[in-house]
């Protein structure tokens, strides 16, 4: 895979929170209640965009057989469900799925060439179609979601000694911001937590919706520096998310965007129509032995 090749799905994020809010982008079945639907997990930035970093395409492996892409169902900790999704109006070349993915079951008009267009990284655990998905694409994904560490869980733990890609660009304020919003927290999960509660409790959310106060989308140095630099920081997920992720790396966390969608009611024995509005972003920092712990940076 050359992931140059593939855009940062977070470009679009303002396009589907504004102008696609009440659109359905995609309806899910069996989505079991506050799991996540994933498209990518974000962990390079060059100053301009937050992408998946291209040094990791060989983590991307071609899927092959579509119907059993993991062997095992059984890792400790993890829920498995059977994810029946329908793309309506999104596009893209990031696959809405969720978790360790175990195998796809593809339907419809589409179903042998999106088969042979599949790559997946477990690392990342996100999918990518090199020919993308569309309007009438219909599948269903098994996959694993991971348990969710409690917070005196993490306490307990270090972050997890990875090898991140190198970061280009990072405006100077990410860093010094960071010192101040981790104070004099001491440990690992209280670091991380005093950056995401500082963005949230003092942020304000827009993402320059009609009666809602002006706000600038993308990610950039300029964005995220005039966000951090404001008497008032406002903004929604797409730059929260981003901020956070930049200054806990700075702070030597092994962060990372992800992008992707949840809902705001869970029905998992009925058809989810996921809109616009449930386009979200968020941060997930390793701990080590304790997986990923999420992070909601935004502002309520």
């Amino acid at each position: 895979m050359d992931l140059y090749d593939y855009p940062s799905p977070l470009t679009r994020f303002r396009k589907y929170v504004k102008t696609m809010a009440d659109d359905t982008l995609l309806t899910v079945t069996g989505l079991p209640k506050g799991q996540r639907i994933r498209l990518a997990a974000l962990d390079s930035y060059n100053g301009m965009v937050a992408n998946v970093d291209p040094a990791a395409g060989g983590s991307f492996s071609p899927v092959g057989d579509a119907s059993d892409i993991r062997s095992t169902d059984s890792a400790e900790g993890r829920e498995t469900a059977d994810l029946a999704i329908k793309i309506e109006d999104y596009d893209g070349v990031w696959v809405p799925a969720g978790g360790k993915l175990l195998g796809m079951d593809i339907t419809g008009a589409r179903e042998d060439e999106l088969a042979r267009s599949l790559f997946y990284s477990d690392t990342s655990e996100s999918v990518l179609s090199s020919t993308g998905v569309r309007k009438g694409d219909s599948y269903t994904a098994k996959v694993q979601f991971p348990a969710q560490p409690t917070d005196d869980q993490l306490a307990k733990l270090d972050f997890a000694q990875l090898r991140m890609p190198e970061l280009a660009n990072v405006p100077a304020i990410a860093g010094a911001k960071a010192a101040d919003f981790t104070g004099s927290a001491r440990g690992d999960l209280e670091r991380a937590r005093g950056l995401e509660a500082t963005l949230s409790g003092t942020g304000f959310f827009s993402n320059g919706t009609e009666g809602q106060v002006p706000s600038l989308s993308g990610h950039g140095a300029g964005r995220i520096t005039s966000l951090l630099d404001a008497d008032q920081m406002i903004g929604d997920d797409e730059q929260y998310a981003v901020a956070m992720a930049l200054m806990a790396r700075e702070q030597g966390m092994p962060a990372r965007v992800v992008m992707g969608f949840y809902p705001e009611e869970y029905r998992p024995d009925q058809a989810v129509n996921l809109t616009g509005s449930d386009v979200h972003a968020w941060v997930e920092i390793a701990f080590e032995g304790g997986g990923m712990g999420s992070f909601q940076p935004h502002a309520k």
